[in-house]
């Protein structure tokens, strides 16, 4: 089951990657603010869409009737503990009863979000690294700690030079490389780990450049938040990552661009709400 939910996982970030390259346009051309807000208004439409055709939206509109009455007669029946208290209990219910009406719409949702989210995450999340900086490359391997780990060295690199590695840390099934980057581009270290190959990508120079963090192993879930290379192969590594550090420039901390998409989405949201006749 495992194998299967990582191939879906692999097949879905084909066609994330596609929607990625067209993401990529107004991401390398104009300011993070900006590109990020272009994104984000046609999602919050598209959101009210799905949200306004697979979510029963009589019922809701009902319920919502409903809360209004109950709330009224808080207001004017305000001296009527029994009846204040009814109603706020019906209110309560309304809004959960709300919530339920909203969980379809909120599940088909969910995941063309994540894959949208991981595609950005390669641009907002992370900074390139600079020329003479240094960073480092941790092999992460499935075994107990403290089990001897294999041996393991970097066969080829382009754009950078190895400092220092492999270091071994057994209590934490790591292998460990720091590198130093030379030239600008997007460059490549062939690792070997034992008896198993594999590449991982890393980005030079100033943003706009995707910034692919971890080259991750079989599992589904890892695989649908590093979408950009695919994975490790079928061995016993779980990811290979490079520490590269938060993007700060542009806005301000490492996640701050989440709360920019989603600030722009629901306000679109909000704002196209009632020209499209959506109830929620």
């Amino acid at each position: 089951m495992t194998c299967v939910l990582a191939d879906f996982a692999l097949w879905l970030n084909v066609l994330g990657n596609a929607a990625g390259r067209i993401l990529s346009v107004p991401i390398a051309r104009l300011s993070p603010w900006l590109s990020n807000t272009i994104i984000a208004i046609p999602v919050g439409v598209l959101i009210l869409v799905i949200f306004k055709y697979a979510s029963n939206q009589k019922a809701i509109g009902r319920a919502r009737d409903r809360i209004t009455a109950n709330i009224l007669g808080i207001r004017l029946f305000k001296n009527n503990i029994a009846t204040v208290l009814r109603s706020q209990l019906n209110v309560i219910m309304l809004a959960l009863l709300t919530m339920i009406y909203s969980l379809l719409p909120l599940l088909i949702m969910t995941l063309p979000l994540i894959l949208l989210l991981s595609q950005m995450a390669l641009w907002y999340q992370w900074q390139p690294l600079q020329p003479g900086e240094r960073a480092l490359i941790v092999a992460t391997i499935d075994a107990e700690p403290e089990t001897p780990l294999p041996e393991s060295e970097i066969i080829a690199i382009t754009g950078a030079h190895v400092v220092a590695g492999p270091i071994h840390i057994p209590s934490k099934q790591q292998i460990i490389w720091q590198i130093e980057a030379r030239s600008t581009g997007y460059h490549e270290a062939i690792l070997r780990i034992g008896q198993h190959t594999t590449s991982k990508e890393f980005a030079v120079g100033q943003w706009p450049m995707r910034v692919s963090v971890t080259k991750p192993g079989r599992h589904w879930w890892h695989i649908l938040l590093n979408p950009y290379e695919g994975t490790v192969g079928k061995s016993n590594l779980l990811s290979v990552s490079i520490d590269y550090s938060n993007r700060l420039n542009g806005f301000g901390g490492s996640s701050s661009w989440l709360l920019v998409f989603f600030a722009s989405s629901f306000a679109s949201a909000l704002l196209f709400k009632p020209l499209l006749g959506v109830k929620i």
